[in-house]
């Protein structure tokens, strides 16, 4: 679901664009209709139209979409509930009526049939499940998943910020801190608490601790033998 303001704005725009300014629409005179208008920001048929898309890709599309890393022409966060956890960095949240698979940017998550993986992605999901997040989009993987930064909300419109989402998965040991491009991992130092403090996928000390990434090259043989010994 959208932020109040961007749907106000969405649903202003729409009514202006179907039923006219000078149209009496939802109770709204032409008078009141062209005051919101104002208020919301709203300058013309090119703002309409840009809204009219948003609408029609958050509103109406069911089907799994990927979230729009603009809008109105800037990057914006967008408030959606978690409606299943695939794995421990991966969601599908709903955005008004739409769909989104997310994955996280700034982390790595232990596979399904890696050790500690099935732990991590419960105990992603007892955090998350059900609950409100924002969204700010950074486009699409190749696999049609939105990347995104995500942060955790206790209630859809509370004024206290959001609270990490990457960044509580890496310090409390569930995911690695993880930069797809190579650059300065954000989360590094957290990382670096959380395994000297041997907290979640850390159990074992940091030298037997694989990435999964080479996880996914490994042999049923390797896959046996590796963290052999460490239970959780």
């Amino acid at each position: 679901m959208m932020r109040l303001s961007e749907f106000l704005r969405v649903l202003v725009h729409v009514v202006v664009a179907l039923m006219g300014v000078g149209v009496v629409a939802a109770g709204l005179g032409p008078v009141a209709c062209h005051r919101a208008s104002a208020a919301l920001g709203l300058t013309g048929p090119a703002d309409t139209i840009r809204a009219f898309k948003l609408w029609r890709i958050v509103q109406e599309n069911p089907k799994p979409v990927v979230l729009p890393a603009l809008s109105y022409g800037r990057p914006t966060w967008q408030l959606a509930t978690v409606v299943r956890v695939v794995d421990a960095d991966t969601y599908e949240v709903q955005v008004g009526r739409a769909t989104a698979r997310v994955r996280l940017l700034q982390v790595d998550a232990p596979e399904h049939d890696q050790p500690f993986g099935a732990q991590a992605t419960d105990s992603v999901r007892a955090l998350v499940l059900g609950k409100y997040v924002q969204l700010l989009s950074g486009g699409a993987d190749g696999y049609g998943r939105t990347l995104a930064r995500v942060k955790l909300r206790p209630v859809a419109f509370s004024t206290p910020p959001g609270v990490s989402l990457d960044s509580l998965l890496v310090a409390r040991g569930w995911a690695w801190a993880y930069a797809p491009s190579g650059q300065l991992v954000a989360l590094a130092s957290q990382q670096q608490r959380a395994a000297a403090a041997g907290r979640g996928l850390w159990k074992c000390g940091t030298t037997r601790v694989v990435r999964p990434g080479i996880w996914r090259a490994y042999n049923a043989q390797e896959k046996a033998t590796a963290w052999a010994g460490c239970s959780w």
